[in-house]
């Protein structure tokens, strides 16, 4: 009888264990909370003071690496600069949505990354910034600034996977401007001039991931 209560002790551990697993990794579909974290990305605005923008889509091979639940994908282009900055919004569990940074992702496409830095947002928080270099018959300089977010707040974070463990959704941003042919303003103008106009947006959109 003892035997059998260790037993059944035993596969009542792992029962519970497998159950919050796969209630962590959403094994049986994404929860509530997650599909609420997702939808809010639709509050985005396709114009904002002077910019104007198309919808992109991410392909079924970079949705299955990224493992999101939601994301949102926008080119923005000023009505009088032309200058074009891409706004990219992934949202899903806290473990896939931390990794797969920049430096990750486009390496694989033959980017090589320069040093990266925090680049302070005038309307509050950071974002990590670097240039991204491809070389070849087709070179192409970008700069990119990413960051997460659980409440609104964009955060440069130095462990995302340790900072937002404990999250239920997880926001992950990337501002992306090509700098070939373009006046090289090492401060992000043109990106901060975009963000802060969507600073709004982004604190009400960004802030269901807690």
């Amino acid at each position: 009888m003892k035997r059998l209560l260790i037993l059944l002790a035993s596969f009542g551990i792992l029962g519970a264990a497998a159950v919050a697993h796969g209630l962590r990794t959403d094994r049986w579909g994404p929860s509530a909370d997650l599909q609420a974290a997702a939808a809010n990305l639709q509050n985005m605005p396709v114009e904002i003071g002077d910019w104007t923008s198309r919808d992109s889509k991410l392909s079924d091979l970079e949705l299955g690496i990224a493992q999101v639940a939601g994301y949102f994908v926008r080119h923005y282009q000023h009505k009088y600069t032309r200058e074009n900055v891409t706004l990219m919004i992934l949202c899903g569990r806290p473990g896939p949505v931390s990794v797969h940074t920049p430096e990750v992702c486009y390496a694989g496409a033959g980017f090589v990354p320069g040093p990266a830095s925090k680049q302070k947002l005038t309307a509050g928080g950071e974002l990590w910034q670097a240039k991204f270099i491809k070389t070849g018959a087709v070179g192409e300089t970008l700069r990119i600034l990413w960051g997460w977010s659980t409440d609104g707040e964009l955060l440069a974070s130095d462990s995302p996977r340790t900072d937002f463990a404990r999250s239920k959704a997880l926001y992950k941003l990337y501002v992306i401007r090509s700098l070939s042919g373009s006046t090289v303003d090492a401060d992000a103008k043109v990106e901060m001039e975009l963000l802060n106009s969507l600073r709004p947006f982004l604190q009400k959109s960004l802030s269901s991931g807690s």
